[in-house]
């Protein structure tokens, strides 16, 4: 079961008709990983195991996943995190021949992330939380 999804875009709408509908007769699954990049929380700051806070900035969640298409950068996109849908843009999708699949960069969609969504990824054991170090 994929838990990414792609929202809605009214792109994809004639101006005057309904949305437009593509038919794809052959479904592919696609392995991919995904970086998540989350947004500072300043009243709950993500701690590391001694207890101090980290910054967002130098660590990504990361989840591997299946997916039916590979998500194109400038599209939104929805993660699953435990019982939480986040939102999320796709930054870029390259393929990583050491993984043998493509590592899709995503970034959080919105300004700030709850402390509710932020524990979600911090639970759910199929995010890992990762240092770019």
């Amino acid at each position: 079961m994929s838990h990414l999804r792609k929202s809605p875009n009214a792109a994809s709408q004639l101006a005057d008709g309904p949305p437009a509908v593509s038919v794809h007769l052959i479904s592919m699954s696609n392995p991919i990983e995904v970086r998540l990049r989350i947004p500072k929380n300043s009243n709950a700051p993500l701690l590391d195991d001694s207890g101090y806070p980290l910054d967002t900035a130098s660590v990504r969640f990361r989840k591997v996943m299946t997916v039916t298409a590979i998500p194109k950068a400038g599209e939104s996109i929805e993660l699953i995190a435990g019982p939480r849908t986040l939102p999320a843009t796709v930054l870029r999708a390259d393929w990583s021949d050491a993984d043998g699949k493509f590592v899709v960069a995503c970034q959080y969609a919105q300004r700030s992330i709850s402390v509710e969504e932020q524990n979600a990824l911090v639970a759910d054991p199929e995010w890992s939380l990762v240092p770019l170090i």
